[in-house]
């Protein structure tokens, strides 16, 4: 989308002398440079408005591919917002994208849904969980983690469209919600203006004394860190009728169940939890818990909400 195709239909309307050989080389050498781009032209590039979808590394240890889902809106200007959207367990970011199109064209957002692929980041270690630990359990070197892919989606896209923006949202809903929450606990993106983690299936939750990934025992986390993570804007969302205890995602181990049946029961243990540990170590707190009426478990109804909190903003 957003593609113009110039008219097929060619009209001579001159009859030019014949080239000489110089001149033809050096039309082949124009050519080749419109063709191939020059290196200033390639970083000089931008995103055509409309939806698309372009393809970059994320700079991890191993490196893998991945697929960036965007949509640019007809009113983007330098000051748009930026919101980056992360999808569920599915892992559908086309969809995900596609539920944001209309928001991004009534608020002027630049939507942008990063695809974490199941080949390349097989199971909820991967994603959810953000690669912290290896299969074996032992810690992975951050440079491996998940969560710093956001921050250079978010320079890459600032260099793609011309954007002035410092600073950006990040939206996540379901398994999208459990990266969001996890990535402000362990590592906050520098350039993260605030986050929403939607509808999580189940949380990490801030307690030292029970193991990671249903608390911080183990994790790479320390009280400090976990002062600074507090001190982040996020958003809490959920929805008031996502409380099918059935539901077929729903994590049903005894410590997920101990948060609560069904994930609107445990949003309210983990935002409650937040809250207590935050007073007991006299930090600023910085989390909000927004209960949407009305909704289940569904990313595009929670997508309005959250489209209109983030313009608020």
């Amino acid at each position: 989308m957003g593609t113009l195709y110039p008219n097929n239909r060619t009209r001579i309307i001159k009859a030019f002398p014949r080239p000489t050989t110089h001149f033809l080389v050096g039309i082949f050498i124009l050519v080749c440079m419109v063709a191939c781009g020059t290196p200033s032209e390639a970083q000089s590039r931008r995103l055509e408005p409309g939806s698309g979808v372009f393809e970059m590394s994320d700079q991890r240890k191993e490196a893998a591919r991945i697929n960036i889902f965007y949509h640019l809106p007809q009113n983007f200007g330098p000051e748009s917002k930026v919101v980056i959207v992360l999808h569920g367990v599915k892992r559908n970011a086309d969809r995900y994208r596609d539920n944001w199109v209309n928001h991004s064209e009534k608020y002027g957002f630049l939507i942008v849904a990063p695809e974490f692929s199941m080949a390349d980041y097989p199971g909820a270690d991967q994603y959810n969980l953000g690669n912290m630990f290896n299969t074996e359990g032992k810690p992975n070197p951050r440079a491996c983690w998940s969560y710093p892919v956001i921050e250079r989606v978010f320079q890459k896209v600032v260099k793609l469209t011309g954007s002035a923006q410092k600073r950006f949202y990040v939206f996540g809903h379901s398994a999208g919600a459990q990266f969001v929450h996890r990535m402000v606990l362990f590592a906050p993106p520098r350039s993260m203006a605030g986050a929403i983690a939607a509808n999580a299936g189940w949380y990490t939750m801030p307690d030292f004394s029970e193991e990671f990934p249903y608390g911080l025992k183990g994790a790479p986390l320390n009280k400090e860190g976990l002062k600074n993570a507090f001190i982040c804007p996020l958003v809490i969302m959920a929805g008031d009728k996502d409380t099918d205890p059935h539901h077929k995602y729903l994590r049903r181990t005894p410590e997920a169940m101990s948060q609560g049946e069904h994930r609107l029961a445990r949003s309210r243990t983990f935002f409650k939890a937040a809250q207590k540990e935050a007073r007991a170590l006299g930090t600023e707190f910085n989390w909000q818990y927004v209960l949407v009426p009305g909704v289940g478990h569904s990313n595009r109804k929670m997508s309005l909400f959250a489209a209109e909190y983030i313009a608020a903003q």
